[in-house]
């Protein structure tokens, strides 16, 4: 009896404990670039913080290149924006190339921190085009392809 007792306590807590994890994940969506004005507007409308949307773009692959580059869109102080944040190698190499990329395009990019982890937030002009341009020009990822779309803060309806 006592085993059975076990076993059911063991059973309800791995149940309660999936629940919560899928209720606290990121949900993941797959979308083309097309979504990305879409996805803007639905992020400068929310109410919650954070809010954010991250763009995850398959690399060409190569040694060392099994990691997805990463673009976000966010709110912060209650404005969206366009975020390089260098947490993946490939973004931390790029660093200078799409301050200057971006500065071409005439877009204004300041270097911030937060939490410890410094990144570079763009603030003005239009954010969907430079989100566009990130992953079809800079990245060289075709725009009828797939990315996968991470939100929080938000409801994304595909």
């Amino acid at each position: 009896m006592k085993t059975v007792l076990i076993f059911i306590g063991v059973a309800v807590l791995a149940i309660a404990g999936a629940l919560w994890f899928k209720s606290t994940a990121i949900p993941t969506y797959q979308v083309n670039v097309a979504a990305i004005p879409r996805v803007l507007a639905e992020l400068s409308a929310a109410h919650e913080t954070p809010a954010f949307a991250i763009f995850m773009i398959p690399q060409t692959p190569g040694p060392g290149r099994d990691e997805k580059l990463e673009v976000e869109l966010s709110i912060e102080a209650g404005k969206p924006g366009f975020d390089w944040i260098p947490p993946s190698p490939q973004n931390f190499e790029d660093e200078t190339r799409f301050t200057e990329f971006a500065r071409a395009a005439g877009y204004t990019v300041e270097a911030k921190e937060s939490r410890g982890v410094r990144y570079l937030r763009v603030e003005n002009g239009d954010l969907a085009r430079l989100c566009r341009d990130v992953i079809v020009t800079y990245y060289h990822h075709a725009e009828a392809e797939p990315v996968e779309l991470l939100v929080q803060g938000f409801d994304w309806k595909p």
